[in-house]
């Protein structure tokens, strides 16, 4: 499979594999940027799931590292906050969009 926009299609569709193809580990990709975005903010676990429509448990995997950063969850970041959600997931393009 190809990757498109440097996802990993198997990653994506199965969860299997690395989220961002050979070399890269979601793990170091992203639980400092989901949670620098919750620090900024001034947020609560607990507020900040409540906002983006998930529970605060799995907002906390997330941030852990225990489990991978959605798209959807980055988009609704995105949505909600003006931090970019290709910045959460690779540090790429600037950090908010507005």
């Amino acid at each position: 499979m190809n990757q498109l926009y440097g996802i990993n299609p198997r990653w994506l569709l199965y969860g299997t594999g690395n989220m961002g193809g050979p070399g890269t580990d979601w793990r170091e990709q992203k639980i400092s940027r989901l949670r620098t975005v919750r620090d900024e903010l001034g947020l609560s676990q607990k507020a900040m799931a409540e906002m983006l429509g998930i529970s605060a448990q799995y907002l906390g995997f997330m941030e852990r590292g225990d489990q991978p950063v959605s798209v959807p969850v980055c988009m609704k970041v995105q949505d909600l906050f003006g931090y970019s959600a290709s910045w959460i997931l690779y540090e790429k393009g600037p950090r908010k969009i507005r």
